[in-house]
């Protein structure tokens, strides 16, 4: 039973909102207690924001779940877990998500109000919409980013805003393209994507893929350090490329990163090379 309500709320997917210490770290504030004290708030805000949107959606779409292959295990679609307990579960959630980021201020509050707001658009209309559904996570991302600058007090570089939201439309369209293999080969129970071909799928996956790679870069070449940092990059995005189409993953970021071995490696290893050149650089790369 506990093991359920763990599921229910997915823990796993928190590892979304990491993006939240994007602009504590590039702006070299990670030695400053109370900003990160403020990030880690604003994290926990976002995971419980999180949780409360995913057991509505699984509310919602309790009855398609049921005939998907893998959804139908989940606790609400299963019946292992009540309408009622879920939505009193969802929002409690709510709630502890706007009362912790209530004391940081009231932007941060705004932006994670407006990510409720947003996914709870996307579950109940915006998720049968062609194209709008993707941008819909990927403008998620963005706002994750923008708390966490809130959060600190810092701005945003444009180049890691144009990066974060062509890098979360590739790996949304990536997710796609592996749910719409599934129409196509005939299983049943799969997500809404009926309007998208995988022909067209494929474009939008190389487009977004190849401005992510040219954004990034063009923002490292400004930082001069992190050019180092750009093979890590671009290998990553290709390693996804290669799960998806190679080797018949569902691809789902979260399944992927959590999975796969190589691609946690190249991202730790993402992590230190940046680290080491956000030390090395004093803390000038985000600008």
């Amino acid at each position: 039973m506990t093991s359920d309500y763990i599921r229910l709320i997915r823990p796993k997917h928190w590892i979304k909102n990491l993006f939240v210490f994007a602009p504590l770290v590039f702006s070299y504030n990670f030695r400053n207690q109370q900003y990160v004290w403020n990030s880690i708030i604003t994290f926990v805000s976002f995971c419980a924001a999180a949780s409360s949107v995913y057991i509505l959606n699984d509310i919602i779409d309790r009855k398609r779940d049921r005939d998907h292959p893998d959804k139908r295990n989940r606790p609400i679609a299963a019946g292992r877990i009540s309408i009622v307990k879920a939505s009193i579960i969802s929002l409690l959630l709510l709630t502890a998500s706007i009362s912790i980021a209530y004391p940081l201020n009231m932007k941060v509050m705004l932006t994670i109000g407006t990510y409720i707001l947003l996914n709870i658009a996307y579950t109940v209309y915006l998720d049968r919409l062609i194209i709008i559904d993707v941008m819909a996570i990927a403008f998620g991302f963005l706002l994750r980013l923008q708390a966490g600058a809130f959060a600190i007090s810092v701005g945003l570089s444009h180049w890691i805003l144009i990066t974060t939201f062509f890098l979360s439309l590739f790996l949304g369209f990536g997710k796609r393209r592996r749910e719409v293999i599934n129409i196509e080969n005939h299983e049943k129970g799969v997500d809404r994507t009926h309007q998208y071909s995988s022909n067209v799928l494929d474009s939008f996956i190389t487009i977004s893929a190849a401005i992510t790679i040219i954004s990034y870069s063009l923002y490292a070449i400004g930082t001069d350090h992190l050019i180092f940092t750009v093979p890590f990059v671009v290998f990553g995005i290709f390693r996804y490329h290669h799960l998806v189409y190679m080797k018949n993953r569902n691809g789902d970021p979260t399944d992927c990163l959590l999975n796969d071995i190589i691609l946690i490696i190249d991202i730790l290893l993402w992590c230190v090379i940046s680290t080491i050149v956000i030390i090395v650089a004093e803390g000038h790369v985000f600008r």
